[in-house]
């Protein structure tokens, strides 16, 4: 996971990637959601 942050901090944006997002995302996961597929007509 870690190794994944550190490329993705390397990325220039206009907000920046910090530890505390990705805390905050693996606290939101749910495994329910793993196989859910969203469908959208514009892609």
């Amino acid at each position: 996971m870690y190794k994944t942050f550190d490329e993705l901090s390397e990325i220039e944006h206009s907000n920046l990637l910090e530890e505390d997002d990705i805390k905050s995302t693996l606290e939101a996961y749910d495994r329910q959601y793993y196989n859910f597929t969203i469908f959208r007509k514009n892609i």
